[in-house]
């Protein structure tokens, strides 16, 4: 993780939703090495661990809140004493959506309604960035993916994203409230849970290759991502933090070049000298097929675009999870 991405330091009181999850935890560590006043991070802990933010309680700028989204009672103070909220709270799995749409749908949509109007009854009113997902695109044929253009959602937690965002539209309008909401691409990178069975695609493929284990594509493998790595949301949120636009904007935030998962299993063999072929198994409902981003926007009103490349990245991802292997096959 590097320093300032960005021009400045981010001399701010934050609270981050979700913080000890993997890109929470990244955000966490990020501010707090770039000279954010203090950080608050509120998490369930459902699918976040306190694995991921040891090393950051020993600051004493961080404070750990263990507490749902929803429960807005539970940080109410913290919340008022903030300048910057970036709420990452979700549950951020389609095929878990699909089987659970119910709890997708509390934790996703009623959590972001309660934190707006928690936010609404403040006078003194943060700033907002939100992580939605490049699954509200769907079915679009546009392609790359631009902003402007929504197809049919193709699963529930495809839903619960687009109803955030017209959420926090509404409340933006309503409240004075500046928003800057995220679409976010296939994030990856370090602390990404590799395990489970709605694990992400990269940390499963790098953590059964390392243990020799068979390795699963769902479909065919010739569906495309634009897998995005840390770092460059990182440098987004940077970003967003120093212009902190008026009003409510809506930014693809990714890599910028789409890769098949045919071809993201051949990189990591090659970088893994794993000797085994692909398992291949029936395709998961609600995938979209292709999916890449157009960065204009972001490039123009944030001055965005990626700072590692996916192959840069994915090596760094290897790195951290050959180090980190043992906590994941105890655990």
């Amino acid at each position: 993780m590097k320093k300032c991405m960005g021009n400045d330091k981010l001399p701010y009181r934050f609270l981050v939703t979700g913080g000890a999850g993997f890109i929470g935890s990244n955000v966490c560590e990020y501010l707090l090495a770039n000279g954010a006043t203090h950080v608050t991070t509120v998490d369930n802990l459902f699918s976040g661990s306190m694995f991921n933010i040891q090393k950051l309680q020993k600051d004493k700028r961080f404070t750990f809140i263990h507490a749902n989204v929803n429960d807005t009672h539970a940080y109410a103070y913290e919340l008022s004493q903030v300048d910057v909220v970036i709420h990452l709270a979700a549950i951020g799995s389609v095929p878990k959506s699909v089987l659970n749409p119910l709890a997708t749908n509390e934790a996703n949509v009623t959590g972001t309604l309660a934190l707006l109007h928690a936010i609404s009854k403040l006078d003194h009113k943060p700033y907002i960035i939100f992580s939605s997902s490049s699954s509200v695109y769907g079915n679009d044929t546009h392609y790359p993916k631009q902003e402007a253009f929504l197809g049919e959602p193709l699963s529930p937690y495809a839903v619960s994203k687009r109803a955030d965002e017209l959420y926090l539209q509404v409340f933006s309008l309503l409240h004075n409230i500046n928003i800057t909401v995220f679409r976010f691409f296939n994030v990856f990178g370090r602390r990404q849970n590799p395990k489970g069975p709605y694990a992400a695609v990269i940390p499963q493929f790098i953590l059964n290759m390392l243990q020799q284990k068979p390795v699963t594509i769902y479909g065919d493998g010739l569906q495309t991502r634009d897998f995005t790595y840390i770092d460059n949301i990182l440098h987004g949120i940077h970003l967003a933090i120093e212009k902190r636009i008026q009003g409510y904007h809506v930014f693809n935030i990714a890599g910028g070049k789409a890769y098949s998962v045919v071809e993201l299993f051949s990189i990591l063999k090659n970088h893994l000298n794993y000797p085994f072929e692909p398992v291949f198994a029936e395709p998961r409902p609600g995938d979209i097929r292709k999916s890449l981003a157009d960065l204009q926007e972001a490039e123009t009103y944030l001055g965005y675009h990626p700072l590692v490349s996916f192959e840069e990245g994915l090596i760094k991802t290897i790195e951290w999870y050959k180090e980190h292997l043992k906590y994941y096959v105890l655990s």
